[in-house]
């Protein structure tokens, strides 16, 4: 599966897959973002959304949570086993859903995260840190 990586007028980077994977492209579109979390000390360009979602994704293949491991307004990404699997929220019976494998995944966070950092966006500590005590960000996809 080949990662294809764009970038917005201004500056965000947005990741996906081939073009054959369609229902995972929307999904992560919809709920990891490049874009720095509402609040953020520096605002813009951020691997924090890449990062929350490799850090679930990994904790949820250890303890098999079937909890998202990043949602959107519509879509969201959740580990099964050895995939990661995108579905609509409002689709229960997973008419839409597309499994993807979890190193695919893995792979492809890490190859946007050494894009956004080597285009200048905060990463680490600095990704993380929010403009006052109880901000709490909003997902990439809301407003």
């Amino acid at each position: 599966m080949t990662s294809r990586f764009s970038v917005r007028r201004d500056g965000i980077i947005d990741a996906s897959l081939s073009p054959d994977h369609e229902m995972f492209n929307r999904a992560l579109a919809d709920s990891v973002s490049s874009e720095a979390p509402r609040g953020a000390l520096r605002p813009g360009l951020s691997t924090y959304w890449i990062d929350r979602a490799e850090q679930r994704a990994r904790q949820a293949a250890l303890d098999g949570s079937p909890e998202p491991v990043a949602s959107g307004n519509v879509a969201f990404l959740r580990i099964e086993g050895s995939y990661v699997v995108a579905a609509y929220e409002f689709d229960p019976d997973g008419d839409d859903a597309e499994a993807v494998p979890l190193e695919v995944f893995l792979d492809l966070l890490g190859k946007w995260r050494r894009r956004v950092v080597e285009a200048g966006g905060g990463s680490g500590p600095e990704a993380q840190m929010m403009s006052g005590p109880g901000t709490r960000p909003a997902g990439p996809a809301s407003d």
